[in-house]
């Protein structure tokens, strides 16, 4: 966040800042994390990771008790024991900032979920996970893909909501199913920083 990458984007008076990490983010990223959002607190905020929710919608959790499909756990970079899945990531960094208004992840196959949360100052966090790396109707032959892209639509009017939606430019259709709306989180987002 050194200046190096354009991660804060304006729009009509708004800032927001965009903070992305890595897969199963370590704890020295997650201190990292922390600062930015900190020094930052004037700005909303949106969260990127690889894996946060779960195929189910929830967030992926290691100390749940049942396995978990795609969980950053199976990997080998929890081998060291110095990784986030979902729950710890939220509970570490994401609870405690106010300024956090959305956390989006992927790393699903074929997943798409919505969920709400409150953090700690009794902010609405939207939690989005969409991952169109294997389609939605894989060719018998072994191709990936039908092209689909999610479109997040931050309105400029506090009256409006919020609006998430997939496409495909391949395809040349949308997905009714990968589609929702935030109408709680749009007014405070288009109001500069989140209550």
């Amino acid at each position: 966040f050194d200046g190096g990458v354009q991660n804060s984007y304006t729009r009509v008076g708004d800032t927001l800042l965009v903070l992305g990490l890595e897969f199963a983010p370590r704890a020295a990223v997650v201190a990292w994390a922390d600062g930015v959002l900190a020094a930052n607190a004037d700005r909303a905020a949106i969260v990127v990771t690889h894996a946060y929710l779960g195929p189910d919608g929830e967030r992926y959790d290691s100390q749940a008790g049942s396995p978990q499909a795609f969980s950053p756990y199976e990997y080998g970079v929890a081998s060291g024991g110095d990784i986030h899945d979902g729950e710890e990531l939220w509970d570490a960094l994401l609870r405690h900032h106010a300024n956090v208004v959305m956390v989006v992840s992927g790393h699903v196959p074929r997943g798409f979920a919505v969920e709400q949360a409150v953090g700690d100052h009794g902010n609405d966090v939207v939690q989005l996970m969409a991952d169109y790396q294997r389609g939605t109707a894989c060719d018998p032959n072994g191709t990936d893909g039908d092209g689909y892209l999610l479109i997040l639509e931050l309105p400029l009017d506090a009256g409006l909501d919020a609006r998430v939606h997939a496409y495909s430019p391949y395809l040349h259709r949308a997905r009714a199913d990968h589609a929702a709306s935030f109408p709680s989180w749009a007014p405070r987002f288009a109001s500069g920083m989140p209550p």
